[in-house]
């Protein structure tokens, strides 16, 4: 039963679709979670979090398909040391998006700018995020996916966090590292729940024994001796 179980998650990654669903699932877990390491490193926002709730929904999504492209081309099934390694692999996507922004608010060059800082923003994260996607599995689709999930996670974060501007928001960038990893821990354990569970539903039933079949007669009564 287990060598089923193992083998069927291996050969979908948990299957796309339940990817998708589980990453938009663990997006409100790292809801909560963002809205902890914001009150613990900044202040509390907590009722400022409602209002991300599609966000985190999209953005989980989009992680759940990343994850289920970077394992499937990998052939391996998700463990939690691989979720672990996926929130880190996410974090570390954002950094030359994150560090190029505040270099620019660093240096005052973001007023003459204008909205060209977002536009490259955008384009690193969706750079690093490709690049990350492509260099692991070696496939156009979870190149993609991964550029998606990195974009993502960005804009649910509210765009790249200054970290130079002030060292609160190194803090909580440096505390998003833990926050993404727990995520792909949640994700991962999301999908094998949600695998295993299928598998059971999946299970035949046995047939119930017919009215005169071997296994319905009563053995018949033997005399005394």
């Amino acid at each position: 039963m287990r060598r089923r179980f193992t083998s069927r998650i291996r050969a979908g990654f948990g299957e796309r679709r339940v990817a998708v669903l589980a990453g938009a699932a663990t997006g409100l877990f790292s809801l909560a979670a963002f809205g902890a390491a914001h009150a613990i490193t900044i202040t509390p926002i907590w009722w400022r979090l409602a209002g991300g709730l599609p966000f985190v929904l999209i953005g989980g999504a989009a992680n759940g398909w990343a994850y289920h492209e970077l394992g499937r081309a990998r052939g391996r099934a998700p463990t939690v040391a691989s979720g672990i390694a996926y929130g880190c692999l996410i974090w570390a996507t954002l950094l030359p998006a994150t560090a190029t922004a505040a270099l620019i608010r660093h240096t005052g060059l973001r007023p003459r700018l204008g909205d060209i800082d977002t536009a490259i923003a955008v384009t690193l994260a969706l750079l690093s995020g490709g690049l990350a996607g492509w260099l692991l599995a070696h496939t156009r689709r979870a190149a993609l996916a991964t550029a998606t999930a990195t974009l993502a996670i960005m804009i649910v974060q509210g765009g790249p966090i200054a970290i130079f501007v002030e060292a609160r928001s190194a803090h909580l960038f440096l505390a998003l590292l833990a926050v993404y990893a727990g995520c792909g821990a949640v994700l991962t354990a999301t999908i094998r729940a949600t695998t295993a569970w299928r598998s059971h539903q999946d299970r035949p039933t046995p047939p119930l024994p017919q009215p005169g079949s071997k296994t319905n007669r009563t053995p018949p009564d033997h005399p005394p001796s």
